[in-house]
């Protein structure tokens, strides 16, 4: 027995990786020949590889796609996809400050994890919003009744530390 079959004492095949029998794998190329949407699509997938993850993630930052993560949140009809889409513009590093009322309004969602996701979004806006977004934003947050009072104040306190900005 050799030293390396003694610290790994079950070695993988390589070939085995792209048995879909035995494993997911998700090939990720310095070519980036998946497209955005698959990318975006792969991340509401529970269990992929937190280096996969991390790889998507920061492709997103580094292609700039605010738009496309914008309009997959607008395409999804499950709730647990669209929070986890709506985590990824947080988790990105990208800015979505120009998009401040379309997170307001999804901060008011009924379903706390998309409020969560969305207010996070919010508190991560880096950009100067004008005061009169930021005051349209304060007013659909407080015209709202059906919200958490937890997040709601979460909401108000994310958006008035904006004006401060």
């Amino acid at each position: 027995m050799s030293n390396d079959d003694f610290l790994n004492p079950n070695p993988i095949n390589p070939k085995d990786l792209f048995d879909n029998e035995k494993y997911n794998t998700i090939i990720l190329n310095t070519n980036n020949n998946i497209s955005i949407t698959d990318q975006i699509d792969t991340l509401t997938n529970n269990d992929i590889p937190f280096e996969v993850r991390d790889q998507i993630l920061h492709n997103l930052k580094q292609k700039n796609c605010i738009k496309e993560l914008i309009s997959a949140i607008e395409s999804s009809a499950n709730e647990i996809d669209k929070s986890k889409i709506i985590a990824a513009c947080w988790e990105s590093g990208l800015d979505f400050s120009e998009h401040l009322l379309f997170f307001t309004t999804l901060a008011l969602s009924k379903n706390i994890q998309i409020s969560i996701e969305a207010i996070t979004v919010i508190e991560n806006c880096e950009n100067n919003i004008s005061n009169t977004i930021i005051t349209q934003a304060l007013s659909i947050a407080n015209s709202t009744n059906n919200m958490n009072a937890e997040l709601k104040n979460d909401l108000l306190k994310a958006l008035n530390n904006l004006l401060k900005l």
